[in-house]
């Protein structure tokens, strides 16, 4: 059953975009669909702005059966499905971790900063959302969880931390994706950021191309209680980070590599073609290296051809308030006076008693106690990019 909330999209700009690419000239009809972005909130799934109906979905985590109930608000997924009239029927959603294993280095102040973890550094911000620890209780040495989007320095932007059990050295299983920057193959060892992997023992499944320098591998295995020991892998496979078959449609939400204009960028290594897409945002901001970008298009041979184009700018805005109205028709509340607008993107969090999963704006009644992130819109609104209810 389709959730009461695809009136929000529906009533938003940039969803009505979508729905015109669905419907008329290049739209994608009952065309399969693919595509990478952020689980913004759920009642379906919502990703990219686009709502997922989950009936009968296929779920997998790390290549493992999973279910709904164990997706968050941040996990960064991959789905295909089939476009309907307004919404995606998707066949498969799967998610993964970017890096599963202990803090090696935390260098974080007031919110913001980096740490490493497996030798992959990750950037955390006021967009990270923390599962099950806030970000003052972690300490060096605990094992987390992170999902997020890889820049083009193989930085890790985390859209999504959590904190798992105790690391036990040589036991605990761990996790890591990412390219090969180093491989000795007489030694059986190859490098994943500042991780080395030794793979000697491991199944290897070259699943998307030989395993070489340049090559995107998930790699899980075990690690020794020095940071600088290699993982000792008992499992790598190559995959691809493209999404699309040739005359198919796409959606992908990632950080802009490779850019050398509108016409030719690349996002999860996927070649991108923006030149005659729709902008659907609200920030005025040009699209540059690093930008985080939601692109919907059909793919002509191995270009992600873009309709429509989305910039969602950092979030340099924080208020938090009382809820003073709500109009879900203008997909708007005011706050302390302000006048904050959601999009279809808008990452939804409900932090109090209620724990609504579904939470989204049509569940916020005037007198909640509501925190937004965003940036300033042109018409000098605040354009929520996080919504979140607190007690």
């Amino acid at each position: 059953m389709i959730s009461r909330t695809r009136r929000l999209m529906v009533a938003g700009a940039f969803a009505a975009a979508l729905l015109g690419v669905a419907c008329g000239g290049g739209g994608f009809g009952s065309v399969g669909i693919e595509g990478t972005g952020i689980v913004s909130s759920f009642g379906s799934v919502f990703v990219n702005g686009i709502e997922l109906s989950t009936e009968d979905t296929e779920f997998v985590f790390n290549g493992m059966p999973a279910t709904e109930e164990d997706l968050r608000v941040g996990d960064v997924v991959s789905f295909t499905g089939v476009q309907r009239d307004g919404y995606v029927q998707a066949t498969r959603i799967e998610f993964d971790r970017f890096v599963d294993g202990p803090i090696e280095l935390l260098d974080i102040e007031d919110g913001v900063g980096t740490l490493v973890a497996l030798g992959q550094t990750v950037r955390i911000d006021s967009t990270t959302r923390f599962i099950n620890v806030a970000l003052e209780d972690l300490s060096v040495g605990d094992l987390i969880a992170v999902s997020g989007l890889l820049d083009g320095d193989n930085v890790l932007q985390a859209t999504s931390l959590q904190r798992g059990p105790e690391f036990v050295p040589d036991v605990t299983p761990i996790d890591i994706e990412g390219f090969i920057v180093e491989r000795e193959s007489g030694a059986g060892q190859f490098r994943v950021a500042g991780l080395t992997v030794e793979y000697g023992q491991a199944e290897v499944r070259e699943e998307a191309g030989p395993l070489a320098v340049g090559a995107f591998v998930q790699a899980a295995g075990t690690q020794g209680a020095d940071p600088d020991d290699p993982m000792v892998a008992t499992l790598v496979v190559t995959r691809s980070r493209s999404v699309g078959s040739n005359g198919g449609g796409a959606s992908v939400e990632a950080l802009v590599t490779d850019f050398a204009g509108l016409g030719d960028f690349r996002l999860n290594g996927q070649s991108v073609d923006a030149t005659a897409a729709t902008r659907t945002d609200d920030s005025g901001l040009p699209v540059v290296e690093g930008s985080r970008v939601i692109v919907r298009g059909r793919v002509r041979g191995d270009v992600l051809v873009a309709d429509t184009l989305s910039l969602v700018p950092e979030a340099d805005i924080v208020l938090t308030s009382t809820v003073g109205a709500v109009d879900v028709a203008a997909d708007s509340l005011l706050l302390g006076g302000q006048t904050v607008r959601v999009t279809a993107s808008t990452i939804y969090l409900d932090s109090s008693a209620a724990a609504d999963r579904t939470f989204r704006l049509d569940s916020v009644a005037v007198g909640d106690h509501v925190s937004v992130a965003g940036y300033e819109g042109q018409a000098g609104d605040l354009v929520a990019t996080r919504l979140e209810r607190l007690d």
